[in-house]
C-alpha cells in the first residue's frame, strides 16, 4: 500500500508517550503498512514502512478526495468532498 502526502502532515510515533510522539511528514509518496494500534485501541494503524510513525487508518482515510461513507456524524457524509492540498492519495 502507498500513500501520497500533498502537505506536511503531523503524524505520531507510536513507540512514544503521546506528549512526545509527534513527528511531522513532509509531502511525497510513501509505503505504508498496518500495524496493531501501539495504544491498544481497537483501530489499526497505518504506519511507514518500517516504522511506527503514522496514525489510525481512519485518520489517513479520511482526507482521501472522494464520498464520506464511514462517518455518519460528519457534516459530509455521503457528498462529494476534494480536499485539495490537505488530500492524502492512498493506493492499495
Amino acid at each position: 500500500m502507498k500513500a501520497t502526502l500533498k502537505r506536511t502532515w503531523e503524524m505520531l510515533d507510536g513507540s512514544k508517550p503521546p506528549a512526545e510522539a509527534k513527528v511531522e511528514v513532509e509531502p511525497g509518496t510513501y509505503e505504508l503498512e498496518r500495524i496493531p494500534n501501539p495504544h491498544g485501541h481497537d483501530a489499526p494503524w497505518l504506519v511507514l514502512k518500517g516504522t511506527t510513525t503514522g496514525m489510525a487508518e481512519g485518520a489517513w482515510r479520511q482526507w482521501t478526495t472522494g464520498e464520506l461513507i464511514d462517518n455518519p456524524g460528519h457534516p459530509n457524509h455521503g457528498k462529494p468532498v476534494n480536499w485539495g492540498s490537505w488530500e492524502i492519495v492512498i493506493e492499495e
